[in-house]
């Protein structure tokens, strides 16, 4: 297996901490932190150690882990190349120095996290790079969209990695599985900007990780890239990610996952703050509140599943909307459930025609055919197979009457929805 480059000691250190500026500031006026923080930090060996082995110990690891390559030999020629390609990425950002608007497909830096109430107390020690998607509904001060990293060599199936695209070095990668809230305040420079056909690939291939057939684990071969056509477009990716264990990119993407979450915390709360303070300047708009609305469906249709199917055994469960490594729990009003091992069930909501519909992504699990029926009113709508030929389909769950989902074989459930109303 090819040796990864950074290895992963170096990115935990430069995700997880702490900085430098904590470590100096422990050192010299300790006063100026929480004692639950000076605590935390003489409890931590690797920081410990750290302060022991002042001044640079972390800075010639990653000198030793980066010039490797060279240190036995003089640079080759693809080496050399590779690295003006670098700089002269670089160098093509600074034409966005001065861009403050936030657009979709921009890659920004985040300096520092900030939450609505200010700066946050989270120690970053290292500058992290996003990509914005879209606005959130009602709030264009946050927006949804992915992390961006530098290392390829950790590239998975659902790492976009960037060839001619304007970005710096430092968001090399778009990870397309690892979705993330932004609060824009959190975010300093612009560092990049996708086309409009790059940004359609990183959704295609965001989808494609949300939706698309499993991967075989037994394709890992870390380090090396692919070109693959998904959805129309083409990308450059990683091969799949092996078992645990056995393939350091699987503790690469739990790093980066959680060091996505703090963001994420931000952006919630300062939806939740814009939420209560129109809800206090006006307390009776007599508006509905669609988002709120949509969640509650949602919420409501997973609730149902999961009283259908108490008797069954292992009935319901449910899992991460985007499923990662760390297997956390999704976020947000989107919820992913299982029944019985045999049928997952996707829940989302979609605007068509202006109109917000609830959606549900059915997908077999296991070599059992599921027979579906949606009805609405009285009359059936849909009657679907799940096989070999068709192992999923959407359907919508919510409209103009009332709605019912069978599920005939090989289970025989029958829910009730409840309804979208404005």
């Amino acid at each position: 297996m090819k040796t990864l480059r950074p290895n992963l000691a170096v990115v935990e250190a430069r995700l997880s901490g702490p900085s430098d500026a904590l470590l100096d500031r422990f050192l010299n006026d300790p006063e100026s932190l929480a004692p639950e923080l000076r605590a935390a930090i003489e409890a931590d060996a690797d920081a410990q150690e750290r302060l022991r082995d002042e001044p640079l110990a972390l800075a010639e690891e990653v000198e030793q882990d980066d010039q490797t390559s060279l240190s036995d030999s003089s640079p080759t020629m693809a080496q050399l190349l590779e690295l003006h390609a670098l700089l002269d990425r670089r160098e093509a950002t600074r034409e966005l120095e001065n861009v403050t608007e936030p657009a979709p497909g921009q890659i920004r830096l985040v300096e520092q996290i900030v939450g609505p109430l200010g700066v946050a107390d989270y120690d970053l020690p290292e500058p992290l790079a996003v990509v914005l998607g879209e606005p959130a509904p009602d709030e264009p001060g946050v927006w949804y969209g992915w992390m961006a990293s530098p290392d390829t060599d950790y590239a998975s199936p659902w790492d976009l990695i960037l060839e001619d695209d304007l970005a710096d070095p430092m968001a090399s990668v778009v990870q397309c599985w690892n979705t993330v809230l932004i609060y824009l305040k959190s975010t300093t420079l612009v560092i990049g900007q996708l086309s409009e056909e790059r940004l359609a690939a990183v959704y295609a291939l965001a989808d494609d990780y949300a939706f698309g057939e499993a991967v075989d684990p037994a394709l890992a071969d870390p380090g090396r890239r692919v070109e693959r056509i998904v959805d129309g477009h083409r990308v450059l990716t990683g091969t799949p990610i092996g078992p645990e264990g056995t393939d350091p990119r699987y503790d690469y993407q739990l790093l980066y996952h959680e060091a996505a979450e703090p963001l994420r915390v931000c952006a919630r709360d300062a939806l939740e703050w814009v939420a209560e303070s129109a809800e206090q300047l006006s307390p009776e708009t007599g508006q509905t509140d669609i988002p709120a609305l949509i969640g509650d469906v949602i919420t409501g249709i997973a609730d149902r599943f999961r009283e259908a199917t108490k008797s069954i055994p292992e009935g319901f469960r449910e899992v991460a909307l985007v499923p990662t490594p760390a297997g956390t729990e999704s976020q947000g009003s989107e919820r992913r459930i299982e029944l019985a091992n045999v049928l997952q069930i996707t829940l989302y909501s979609r605007e068509t025609e202006g109109l917000s519909i609830v959606h549900g992504r059915f997908a077999r699990l296991g070599g059992e055919a599921v027979t579906l029926e949606l009805l609405q009113g009285d009359a059936t709508v849909a009657h679907e197979i799940l096989d070999d030929d068709q192992p999923t389909v959407n359907l919508p769950l919510s409209g103009s009457a009332r709605m019912t989902l069978r599920i005939r074989e090989p289970l025989r459930i029958e829910v009730a929805l409840p309804e979208l109303q404005d």
